[in-house]
């Protein structure tokens, strides 16, 4: 993918994880704060396992080509 293709998905995504987290949040508890907990709990929950896959993936690759 190119550059732009990259960027243009990653920010759909993000969009995306932000609506769902602003509609549980606001479920939960109808201030910004809340909102935003939500919002870093899910981008934890789904940033650690995206980064290590990507530093497995990494380790994998480089090891190939020694």
């Amino acid at each position: 993918m190119k550059k732009a293709e990259t960027a243009a998905a990653v920010f759909l995504i993000a969009a995306g994880v932000l609506c769902l987290t602003m509609s549980a949040g606001w479920f939960i508890e109808p201030q910004f704060t809340a909102v935003m907990a939500t919002f870093m709990q899910v981008c934890l929950w789904m940033g650690l396992p995206i980064a290590a896959a990507g530093t497995l993936y990494w380790h994998i690759k480089q090891s190939r080509r020694q």
